[in-house]
């Protein structure tokens, strides 16, 4: 069996060859856009019968070196992410102290991935604020909150179940001990930041009510977007419900999108069975 250093070993090699090719794509494209403008900038278009087949032909050639491009990028970018689920998982096999752990959710947060999709593409879900269905399969590995006594606690899928069930560990359990939860206990976190400029309603909208891990911490608690991020780069800025204040909310703190979730009620007591 191929031993996990061995795989990340053999991921970041092929990347590093694939990044290789990466400026020979775009130097493709930019002759093909180079072409375009001396044949339009002499007189060429797609509205004289006498160029129109030209335009064309330079046009079509155009679209297919942008195209092959992207692919080429979307596929390396996805090769980049299987890696960083490599490192990720080798250093959660790894003992962490609570300091270490809170830099480690800190950095998840910060290198959650950037959905970039097409010039019409509608985000999937995980992607920011769009949420996945219910009947979405979840896998080994996947970031969920989950609800444990009645709190929301950041934990890992393990395993599916017979019955819909899963098997979760939470994320500040040293022992690793197994939870079993019904799916109607576990909401799955986004895997792809969504960038507002493109994908506005990917994002949670000013005085959304959501849940979020509150920082320094591994658990989810209620609260209301008090802004929105505006940058691919921003943070939500989001008030904690808290008695504690005369407002009954804390200050706005700043949460990665990767730690917000549409908020829920914890399903019934005989519901999470």
């Amino acid at each position: 069996e191929v031993s996990l250093e061995e795989r990340q070993s053999k991921a970041t090699e092929d990347i590093s060859r694939k990044l290789r090719s990466v400026p020979a794509r775009k130097d493709r494209v930019n002759e093909s856009l180079a072409a375009l403008q001396e044949f339009n900038d002499n007189g060429g278009s797609l509205f004289h019968t006498k160029t129109r087949s030209r335009a064309t032909s330079l046009n079509q050639q155009l679209h297919k070196n942008c195209m092959e491009e992207a692919e080429y990028l979307r596929k390396l970018l996805s090769d980049i992410e299987k890696l960083k689920e490599l490192d990720v998982k080798a250093k959660t096999q790894m003992p962490m102290s609570r300091q270490q752990l809170m830099q480690f959710l800190v950095q998840q947060g910060e290198t959650l991935p950037l959905w970039i999709g097409g010039v019409d593409g509608f985000p999937p879900a995980s992607v920011g604020a769009v949420e996945q269905p219910v009947t979405a399969p979840l896998k080994a590995g996947d970031a969920v909150a989950a609800l444990v006594d009645d709190n929301w606690i950041l934990a890992e899928i393990e395993a599916a179940l017979p019955g819909g069930k899963f098997e979760v560990k939470d994320v500040d359990d040293e022992q690793r001990k197994p939870l079993t939860l019904p799916r109607n206990c576990i909401i799955p976190l986004p895997k792809y930041r969504a960038n507002p400029k493109f994908d506005q309603h990917a994002i949670f909208p000013r005085d959304a009510i959501v849940l979020a891990l509150y920082p320094q911490t591994t658990c989810f608690y209620r609260g209301i977007i008090h802004n929105a991020p505006e940058t691919a780069t921003d943070m939500y800025s989001i008030m904690f419900e808290d008695p504690s204040y005369t407002t009954g909310y804390s200050p706005a703190l700043p949460i990665h999108q990767r730690y917000v979730v549409s908020f829920r009620d914890p399903p019934d007591v005989r519901d999470r069975h």
